[in-house]
């Protein structure tokens, strides 16, 4: 069996056939979510001479609004339920226990 490293911090360290098949698993695994999901593809059809690009799996809310893609204001909805959460404890502090 062989010896496994992985660095970490700058050193190597080593580690166990599991736990190296895990790290580099979950570092791949990262990689894809980081960089290539986030990447545009282009499949080009030389028969036709026609490129045509395949856009990544993931947007940016920034590239969406840039676009004119429109959301639903929900921080309006938030801030209104809290200044009436507020005011209702404001409200409920003056009563008496009985009240």
């Amino acid at each position: 069996m062989s010896k496994k490293y992985y660095i970490k911090g700058g050193k190597a360290v080593e580690v166990s056939d599991e736990i190296h098949k895990y790290l580099t698993t979950s570092d791949r695994q990262m990689r894809y979510c980081d960089e290539d999901r986030k990447q545009s593809d282009w499949d080009i059809d030389m028969e036709n001479e026609k490129v045509t690009e395949i856009p990544s799996r993931e947007d940016s809310f920034e590239r969406l609004t840039d676009i004119g893609k429109e959301f639903a204001d929900i921080t309006s909805d938030f801030r209104e339920q809290a200044i009436r959460k507020v005011m209702l404890n404001q409200a409920l502090s003056k009563l008496s226990d009985e009240e």
